[in-house]
């Protein structure tokens, strides 16, 4: 049985190293991609037809605490809404942020992390 691959980019360098993979990640069959509302360079480099979620960042720069909270709860709110719609036993991730939110909600869910 193959796997359901939960691909997820963080932000700048972060994409970048995972995006280099992408001929190979067509090989291997993605259920799905994961990137900042913030991230352009996305849109650009994925194949098309690829599904791509977009979810907040769960910090800001130079945010508050009382803003970094309220981040940080939408954040996983719309990483438990992808998990669910996607149903992935992998998560791939190179980037901070959404991607280790999403990695915990994922492994909370049964996925395997990278």
């Amino acid at each position: 049985m193959g796997h359901r691959i939960l691909w997820v980019l963080g932000e700048g360098g972060h994409s970048t190293e995972l995006l280099r993979l992408v001929p190979e990640l067509q090989a291997v069959g993605a259920v799905g991609f994961v990137a900042t509302t913030q991230d352009v360079l996305v849109d650009q480099v994925l194949p098309e037809g690829s599904r791509l979620d977009r979810i907040r960042r769960p910090r800001h720069k130079r945010s508050n605490w009382g803003g970094t909270i309220v981040d940080l709860v939408r954040c996983v709110v719309g990483c438990v809404r992808v998990v669910r719609a996607r149903r992935p036993t992998v998560v791939v991730s190179t980037g901070p942020g959404v991607g280790a939110v999403m990695c915990w909600v994922a492994w909370c869910s049964g996925a395997r992390v990278i």
